[in-house]
């Protein structure tokens, strides 16, 4: 017998020991390979479900009577293992399960491959399926006590913070957006949406260089601008130099000096950035798993969503974009980070009296107001009226489950392209 099956059965006979732990443990029938195994854990969860008590009988009795009493009482007698040990023998039985779910897609993907199917769509499906294994150890029930507890732990550090200070949310460094959300908080998603040349990337980079100078460990996934520019800009803002002036490399001694100074301190800052063109949900999910495997992940970014290709294609745009936006929530639900997605709004605010946006301007999909814990517009009046202040800028809080909605007043600074408190 290997170690692998010796551990299925020690977790059997610990279950038939201690039935009180069998509706806790993070594991499922599948995730077995012994017969016995599988089927016995099954039964209990059967018996645990009807509302009746689990012995060594009572599993025999449902996997077929007498003849399974000596094995599962041999299981029972060798059983060797403490309830508290329970949990890491369940953790090693999920890492093996999805090692054994992983080989099976990327055979499933070969096969497919070799039958001469599109390998983009079998590449897409592949990552999407990957992406969406369990990674285990979370718990997803909680009794009242441990949900008053979760609360009391949450108050704590939002009093901590508040004493020091500080948010309980990631902090986006503008005051009033702070004020009124607290930061980004964990497994909320965030759409923030405008038109062209309203400051899209320019926000996500204020916040990001924000975040990070807080200890915050941001994820950029830029399906529309590539690393070399979200870098240019971000040497722009650090440095205070003219961005036309540092993309035509036109600087003089002061100002190369202060671009090795931003550079420097931008190489510092725990900021990862994903620019592959045209990527998928998937894509995104399984950049940010791998980020957050390989050293947390605080924040996530996604810029922009039209510019994401579905991992399924659809005849409806509105149903694509309702699944994509469906697959961001998720993420920011399964990896417990905010998720800061920006959005193209359409033309029609631009054919009003006053062009500021409203909810119905979302382009393509009303899921995404569904979806969505927060969704915001950025409006610069000077994109519009040259005779208005070029620095005045607005960000429109149109739904906020945490809180009121409002217009929060800040500053834009066109040289730099920063944004910043009013």
């Amino acid at each position: 017998m290997t170690p692998e099956q010796d551990n299925e059965l020690q977790i059997i006979g610990g279950l038939l020991r201690h039935p009180g732990e069998i509706a806790r443990v993070d594991v499922n029938a599948d995730d077995f390979t012994l017969d016995l195994a599988m089927r016995a854990f099954a039964a209990m969860r059967a018996i645990v479900a009807a509302g009746g008590s689990v012995d060594v009988f009572g599993v025999a009795e449902r996997l077929g009577g007498g003849l399974m009493v000596g094995e599962l009482a041999a299981v029972w007698k060798e059983c060797l293992i403490r309830p508290e040990n329970l949990a890491e023998r369940c953790a090693r039985l999920k890492a093996r399960s999805r090692g054994r779910q992983t080989t099976r897609l990327l055979n499933l993907a070969i096969a497919t491959l070799e039958e001469g199917k599109d390998p983009d769509a079998v590449r897409a499906r592949l990552i999407a399926a990957l992406a969406g294994l369990d990674t285990g150890g979370s718990n997803h029930t909680h009794t009242a006590r441990e949900t008053m507890s979760l609360v009391t732990d949450y108050l704590q550090a939002a009093f901590d913070a508040r004493q020091g200070g500080g948010l309980v949310g990631v902090p986006s460094g503008i005051r009033g957006l702070d004020s009124l959300m607290g930061g980004f908080h964990k497994s909320d998603l965030i759409v923030i949406g405008a038109r062209p040349g309203m400051g899209k990337t320019a926000l996500m980079g204020s916040i990001a260089h924000h975040a990070a100078t807080q200890g915050r460990r941001i994820g950029i996934a830029s399906a529309e601008m590539p690393a070399v520019q979200l870098g240019l800009r971000m040497a722009s803002a650090l440095g205070d130099i003219h961005s036309t002036k540092l993309r035509a490399c036109d600087l003089d001694d002061n100002e190369f000096a202060r671009l090795h100074d931003a550079a420097s301190r931008y190489a510092r800052l725990p900021i990862l950035i994903y620019d592959k063109p045209a990527c998928t949900p998937a894509d995104v999910a399984l950049q940010a798993r791998a980020w957050q495997l390989s050293g947390g992940l605080d924040l996530l970014f996604v810029d922009y969503l039209t510019r994401l290709s579905p991992d399924d294609r659809d005849d409806s745009r509105t149903r694509e974009v309702g699944r994509m936006v469906q697959s961001l929530k998720t993420l920011a639900k399964a990896l417990d980070i905010p998720v800061v997605c920006f959005a193209q709004l359409s033309r029609v605010c631009e054919q009003r009296a006053d062009k500021r946006p409203v909810m119905s301007d979302l382009r393509d999909s009303g899921e995404i107001e569904q979806e969505a814990d927060c969704v915001a517009f950025l409006y610069r009046d000077s994109v519009y009226n040259e005779q208005a202040d070029p620095e005045s800028a607005e960000i429109l809080i149109e739904k906020n489950r945490h809180g009121p909605c409002a217009q929060v007043l800040c500053r834009f600074i066109p040289e730099t392209m920063t944004w910043t408190n009013a």
